[in-house]
C-alpha cells in the first residue's frame, strides 16, 4: 500500500489522491471529449487528459505496429476537431457528439538497447 501511496504522489497531480477519495474533479474532466472506444490489447493507453475543449492521448501498441480505430465522445456536435498524430487531420463530431480517428502505432525502440 505505500508502494502505492508513493508512486500516486510522483506520478499524480498536486492533491490528487484526496480529489479520488472525495470524489472531487475539476469540472473540465466532467464535460471534455474522452476516448471513449479503444481495441482491447491493439491499444494501451498511457494517457488520457482533457482540459474541457481538448484531449491529449499517449497510447502504445499492445501487439506490435498496427493501424486502430478510435471512438472519441463527449465532443460538440458538427464541430470539426484537429485530430494531430491521426491518419486524417480532422475529424468531424456527429449529432450524438462522438467521432472516429484512426492513428498508426508503432514500437518506440530505446535507443540504449544493447
Amino acid at each position: 500500500m505505500t508502494n502505492a501511496h508513493h508512486t500516486l504522489t510522483r506520478f499524480n497531480r498536486p492533491d490528487g489522491l484526496r480529489d479520488l477519495i472525495r470524489a472531487t474533479v475539476p469540472p473540465e474532466w466532467r464535460t471534455g471529449p474522452i476516448l471513449g472506444i479503444a481495441p482491447h490489447t491493439d491499444v494501451l493507453v498511457a494517457k488520457a487528459v482533457t482540459d474541457g475543449s481538448a484531449l491529449e492521448l499517449a497510447l502504445r501498441p499492445g501487439h506490435g505496429p498496427r493501424r486502430v480505430r478510435l471512438g472519441l465522445r463527449r465532443l460538440i456536435p458538427r464541430r470539426t476537431y484537429r485530430a494531430t498524430g491521426a491518419i486524417a487531420p480532422t475529424v468531424v463530431a456527429d449529432e450524438p457528439g462522438e467521432g472516429i480517428i484512426e492513428v498508426d502505432l508503432e514500437i518506440a525502440l530505446n535507443a540504449d538497447r544493447r
